[in-house]
């Protein structure tokens, strides 16, 4: 409905760009000016991630380049094969220099063979320099072969090896990351790609969009594994006012009674009347009760001769479901409703709606059109089609539109937001406060105006006039009795307190502004505790203020919320940077190694 780029469009497209940042934020923390500068500024990379080798455990194909068998070695050698030809019998013996001489030979022997492709042969002698001397590079160097021989095991056991001599070896971290990719170990993956930014100082942008892939991967099995069957519940009640605000249905209906007193009980003409008038209440909870009464009416209806009554039903129905995001069902609704009363345009108007929705502009073009051949001065029509031309860009067309509902119903207040939100777009910034400010005069107490009005002052950057005009509108909403516009004027303020952090590089200034920011999304989010995009941003904002678990639950939440696949992808892939976050600080080592770096950055020597 808004007419502006908000911050909810904002904030979720970056944080969906940039998932790996959840960690590598949250690890370096807002109260440092590093954490913010890397938080708002730090994410752009031209550098493509590198793919991870396959997994299955093949030999390599790759030819082998012919090296010199050895004939003059300081250690036993097989006069067949030229490879080493002792064990640790033999290595008891050796005095320690001697050991560490065997084992560098062995070593230099061993990447001769690397380089020339002869894996195997490299092995050999990688093999025996650990008989001789337990060294994390000729772990690293083994595993190099076993990852160019793609056994992903192998390159993970030994990489893990390395580590265990030299915690801070960057290359085994990355060489294991790749290994578990392959073995779809991903939690794993972005520990060692998270350890890696760690110890390289977040300096290597490639390693960055590895981490991205990995935790896409990741997400995409999550999903799979937990959100198969989707939950297909109610959205957030602020999406649920808006939709109905603007079709809403007018008693009295045509062969239904007028009170609930007159119908009979548990009929379906008293399961709808009941649904309606549940809608008209506009409270979360009057939303849900609405649904379960629609249902039933419809299952009562099942049988039932075609009338208005009956079709209205079923686009009540089909519209509970079509929020529920279960559009096959939605559109079965519909279709039913249209064969209950073939003349009525509201159950075209429905069905344009979900060809919309489904990015079918065919389907969406012939409905809204037949509807407006069957009632061309109905303004719901003429409203739904000005929606269609402004999301479309076509925004004269648009204007037109709106224009022609306010002639036909000058009490839509909806008409009034979208219009001035067109003039806005169309760069008449004049005519659209001159709009909004008829729109207050004629509709005082409405909460939608100050806020759509927002959302326009915070697109022009009058953020100070804009935050007042949220303030306006959460007040009206806390005093009015239907649910409006919900938690959204908190949200966008608490964007313009986050704007504001984002502009002050003072650590305890930041620490305070999103300190403050959570407040007020804590308060939009007892308001409207089904609003995904409330628990995705709170979740981000716990992590600015190192509060990852509850950072976790709002990103979890989200996921369940989420009403698209995109949506809760990306709201997976929080949660999961979140709980990787956690592991990462729980490990000591890099914990000291993340507050060192901390340190030399306080004292100005940066990253």
């Amino acid at each position: 409905m808004s007419s502006s780029g908000s911050f909810t469009e904002g904030i979720t497209r970056w944080i969906s760009t940039h998932r790996s940042a959840v960690i590598i934020t949250s690890l370096v923390g807002a109260s440092t000016v590093a954490g913010a500068y890397y938080y708002y500024v730090s994410q752009d990379s031209d550098k493509a991630a590198p793919k991870p080798k396959s997994s299955k455990s093949k030999k390599s194909k790759k030819k082998q380049t012919k090296v010199n068998v050895p004939t003059d070695t300081v250690y036993p050698v097989s006069q067949t094969t030229g490879l080493p030809s002792f064990g640790s019998a033999e290595v008891e013996a050796l005095s320690a220099e001697d050991k560490n001489t065997w084992a560098l030979a062995l070593k230099e022997q061993g990447n001769q063979y690397f380089k020339a492709k002869n894996y195997d042969a490299a092995i050999a002698c990688y093999d025996s320099a650990l008989l001789c001397k337990l060294d994390a590079v000729y772990y690293s160097n083994r595993s190099a072969c076993h990852s160019a021989l793609k056994d992903d095991e192998k390159t993970v056991e030994d990489c893990t090896a390395a580590l265990k001599l030299r915690p801070d070896y960057t290359k085994c971290f990355i060489r294991r990351a790749a290994a578990y990719e392959n073995l779809g170990k991903y939690a794993e993956a972005e520990f060692d790609l998270t350890a890696y930014s760690i110890y390289t100082s977040f300096q290597d942008k490639a390693a960055d969009a590895t981490l991205e892939r990995v935790l896409k991967k990741h997400a995409e099995a999550v999903m799979a594994e937990k959100y198969a069957t989707p939950s297909h519940e109610l959205p957030s009640a602020a999406t649920l006012s808006s939709f109905f605000s603007v079709l809403k249905e007018e008693l009295p209906i045509e062969g239904l009674p007028e009170t609930l007193e007159d119908a009979e009980e548990g009929s379906g003409d008293y399961f709808l009347l009941e649904g309606i008038q549940l809608i008209k209440k506009d409270t979360p909870e009057s939303y849900d009760a609405a649904d379960v009464a629609l249902n039933q009416a419809c299952q009562r209806y099942a049988d039932a001769e075609p009338s208005l009554k009956v079709a209205i039903a079923f686009e009540l129905h089909g519209s509970m479901l079509f929020l529920k995001r279960a559009n096959d069902e939605a559109k079965i609704a519909y279709e039913k409703a249209v064969s209950m009363c073939p003349e009525r345009a509201r159950s075209h108007i429905f069905l344009g709606l979900l060809g919309l929705d489904s990015s079918d502009v065919e389907a969406a073009t012939r409905e809204l059109t037949t509807a407006l051949t069957l009632e061309p001065e109905n303004p719901d029509i003429h409203y739904q089609i000005g929606q269609y031309s402004y999301f479309s860009r076509e925004l004269n067309d648009a204007k037109m539109h709106y224009e022609k509902v306010l002639e036909l119903s000058p009490d839509n207040l909806y008409a009034y937001i979208q219009l001035g939100s067109t003039y806005y777009k169309l760069g008449e910034g004049k005519k659209c406060d001159e709009i909004f400010t008829e729109a207050r005069r004629k509709f005082p107490t409405s909460a939608e105006i100050p806020y759509y009005y927002g959302e326009v002052l915070q697109d022009r950057g009058q953020l100070e006039l804009a935050k007042k005009e949220f303030d306006t509108a959460a007040r009206l909403q806390e005093v009015l009795p239907t649910f409006n516009v919900g938690a959204r004027p908190l949200l966008n303020k608490a964007q313009l307190v986050i704007s504001e952090a984002q502009q002050q590089m003072i650590p305890t200034s930041l620490l305070d502004k999103f300190e403050e920011a959570k407040n007020i999304l804590v308060s939009a989010a007892e308001v409207d505790p089904k609003s995904e995009t409330v628990k995705l941003i709170l979740g981000q904002v716990y992590l600015q203020l190192q509060d990852v678990n509850n950072a976790v639950s709002n990103f979890q939440e989200a996921a369940r919320l989420a009403g698209t696949d995109e949506d809760r992808l990306q709201a997976i892939a929080l949660y999961l940077a979140a709980e990787m976050q956690i592991r990462t600080k729980e490990d000591p080592v890099l914990n000291n190694k993340l507050n060192e770096l901390m340190l030399a950055h306080s004292m100005g020597a940066g990253f």
